[in-house]
């Protein structure tokens, strides 16, 4: 499952910049959620 295509990033059909720019800007933020929500629970890495 790609994260870009669970928010929505390449689904905006609109016609104005401002409109795209929200679009980007709201799925851009659901990506950092998502991303960070599975990583959470990850162990830290350890540098060697």
């Amino acid at each position: 499952d790609d994260v870009t295509s669970q928010v929505g990033i390449r689904d905006y059909v609109g016609r104005s910049y401002s409109g795209w720019h929200r679009h980007v800007t709201l799925a851009s933020a659901a990506h950092t959620v998502a991303v960070l929500s599975t990583t959470a629970g990850a162990r830290p890495v350890r540098a060697s």
